[in-house]
């Protein structure tokens, strides 16, 4: 029952956010920063991934990171503690759970695609066509409204398992 009402809530929060500039850009970052939230909660990482603190990283947002860091950090999913970590530089980001890559940090993703395959890494871009380039969920925009996209076969290459909530509110699964 919990998780059918985290699912409602996901899909009304997020349906009823349009995607806009100003005072709704504001909004729109909160609502980025409750989709990756619930992307987190709704893939499984390996094994191995499941212990320690879930790292997640923002490359290039510094808006998203300091919000999500004020609202999510310290959070538990699983028995793992969020912790999040900004930066600008493909280089510094380590061995995170999650990689938020910012649009004009995109042209990059693809020559770290296999670093961050081989980390386990969950990579969440917000530019088109970054699923072909080792992304496995891409932010897009779908009537106005900010909605998601997801490459399975990315995904199984990490390889994370999404869930099926997740694939079902995907405006795309490749």
């Amino acid at each position: 029952m919990k998780r059918i009402l985290q699912i409602a809530l996901f899909i009304l929060f997020s349906s009823a956010m349009a995607w806009g500039q100003g005072a709704a850009g504001d909004a729109n970052l909160k609502v980025k920063g409750m989709f990756v939230y619930n992307f987190i909660k709704n893939i499984e990482w390996p094994s191995a991934q499941k212990t320690g603190d879930f790292k997640v990283t923002v490359l290039g947002d510094k808006d998203l990171y300091q919000m999500m860091n004020s609202n999510y950090a310290g959070k538990e999913i699983n028995g793992q503690k969020l912790v999040f970590n900004y930066t600008d530089s493909f280089s510094e980001i380590g061995t995170a759970h999650v990689l938020y890559v910012a649009p004009e940090y995109s042209s990059d993703l693809a020559k770290n695609s296999s670093k961050l395959r081989k980390n386990k890494t969950l990579v969440v871009s917000d530019k088109g066509g970054l699923l072909y380039d080792g992304s496995v969920i891409n932010f897009v925009v779908n009537n106005n409204k900010l909605a998601f996209e997801i490459s399975k076969s990315n995904a199984e290459l990490v390889p994370l398992t999404i869930g099926p909530a997740l694939l079902k509110m995907a405006t795309s699964v490749i």
